[in-house]
């Protein structure tokens, strides 16, 4: 299997430790791709990234564990080709006390060898020649050709009819060297934007959700939370919360990288609590209402992560639920969260720690459905809302995948009847004043008879 890694690179270029184009960050960075392809048989440099499992930018001990993984699965190959069990080779080098065989997040010297050969450059001097990020971690999604992904790049032609857009996205850094790409609690402590960085950051959000961009989405996320915290230049246009920006930061929320999911996560809960400016009134009356399903199923899908993620999931779906129930009410709040809960709990895979946390703010939403006037047109929207509730209870309770999420289940639907039986009697009350009015001569010819019959 060792022996498969040099001939893997058919172009790996001169050997040693020559000087000239293969020193140059791109050429060598395209050199250690096309290594790469050949290690893993991909089609592609970017296919051979995706294998690699690259999501971003690396420090030099990152990069290590990268060539490690990579020799892992060139060998991995290598076995499968020749018809061996990798296990077994594994196990026979060790117990011949084969001195290179490769440890973990360290190369063998064959593998090391065989890079040489490719690169041209020895494996200690490797990580500094490749192209960098600025920030001193080598751009790993530039050197398999991932970055077109995130948008384009400086220096690229921007699209035809969209060179401001894509001019923005490309120089979003520039416009806010100073935003940290990590997650920040208090939005109050992030430096101030420009109208410019809002336009570029917002065009990035607005653009595919890609695992691979998470770092420049980070960014994104911070500019929006700064601008809606601080007042930006003088002069300018106050940002405004639309249903667009909502949806967009919701996508980010179920982000792998857990500063990202907590960074979107953050920015809806501080968009929830935000007050709306006087000009911002009547263009934003329904953001929240149109937005209520996407942010709900995000923070759903985010109560999957870690521990710290899936308790600020549950903190902020319940301060949007609340928000979505003043901007429209209760039971528009109720029937959207009950849809989000009942999709997460006939999915392939449900969990009932996120199917419990969605009922547990389905159950606090309840108390709104019971303040309902008698005779009022949300009368019947009250009685659906309610009726998708105990629904949604039943399906979690039918379904033994979801038993730790039985007793919240069964404290929810118990939330419902005194709600329920209110929304009814206002449902009656509405269905029957328009009856009372009819005149007697309109009457149909069998309407006298009907109590006898009965």
């Amino acid at each position: 299997a060792d022996k498969a890694a040099p001939k893997a690179a058919p172009n790996g270029g001169g050997g040693g430790g020559g000087t000239g184009a293969g020193d140059e960050p791109a050429a060598l960075g395209a050199r250690l791709a096309a290594f790469a392809v050949g290690c893993l048989g991909a089609p592609s440099a970017a296919k051979a990234g995706t294998r690699l499992g690259l999501m971003g930018s690396a420090n030099e001990e990152e990069f290590r564990h990268v060539l490690w993984h990579l020799e892992t699965l060139s060998r991995q190959r290598a076995a499968k080709l020749a018809g061996v069990d990798f296990r077994c080779v594994s196990e026979g080098e060790a117990a011949e006390g084969v001195p290179d065989a490769p440890k973990m997040s360290s190369c063998s010297e064959a593998f090391a060898l065989a890079l040489r050969e490719a690169c041209g450059i020895g494996l200690a001097d490797l990580f500094a020649k490749l192209p960098g990020d600025g920030q001193g971690r080598a751009d790993l999604l530039r050197v398999f050709e991932m970055a077109e992904k995130r948008g384009p790049q400086p220096g690229a032609k921007p699209p035809a009819g969209g060179a401001v857009a894509g001019d923005a996205v490309a120089d979003m850094r520039a416009l806010c060297p100073d935003m940290p790409g990590d997650y920040v609690e208090n939005a109050g402590d992030l430096p101030h934007v420009t109208s410019a960085a809002l336009a570029a950051a917002e065009a990035q959000l607005n653009s595919e959700v890609l695992e691979a961009s998470w770092t420049t989405d980070m960014i994104a996320v911070n500019i929006v939370r700064s601008a809606f915290a601080h007042v930006v230049e003088p002069g300018a246009q106050r940002p405004q919360t639309t249903s667009a920006l909502l949806s967009c930061i919701s996508g980010r929320c179920g982000s792998k990288r857990p500063a990202l999911g907590k960074s979107a996560l953050r920015a809806l809960t501080e968009l929830a609590e935000r007050r709306l400016g006087p000009s911002e009134e009547g263009c934003a009356d329904t953001a929240w209402t149109d937005a209520a399903q996407p942010a709900f199923g995000a923070c759903l899908n985010a109560a999957r992560g870690t521990k710290l993620v899936a308790r600020l999931a549950e903190d902020t779906l319940l301060t949007v639920a609340q928000r979505v129930s003043q901007e429209a009410d209760s039971s528009v709040a109720v029937r959207e969260l009950a849809a989000c809960i009942a999709a997460e709990a006939s999915g392939r895979m449900p969990q009932a720690a996120v199917v419990g946390s969605g009922l547990k703010i389905l159950a606090l939403l309840t108390p709104g459905l019971a303040a309902v006037e008698a005779g009022s047109a949300a009368a019947g929207d009250a009685k659906a809302a309610i009726a998708a509730a105990a629904a949604v209870c039943s399906d979690v309770l039918d379904n033994r995948k979801l038993a730790p999420a039985f007793s919240q289940a069964r404290a929810t639907r118990a939330a419902l009847p005194a709600a329920e039986e209110a929304a009814a009697e206002a449902a009656v009350a509405a269905d029957e004043a328009p009856a009372a009015e009819v005149p007697a001569a309109d009457a149909p010819a069998g309407a006298a008879a009907a109590p006898t019959g009965s």
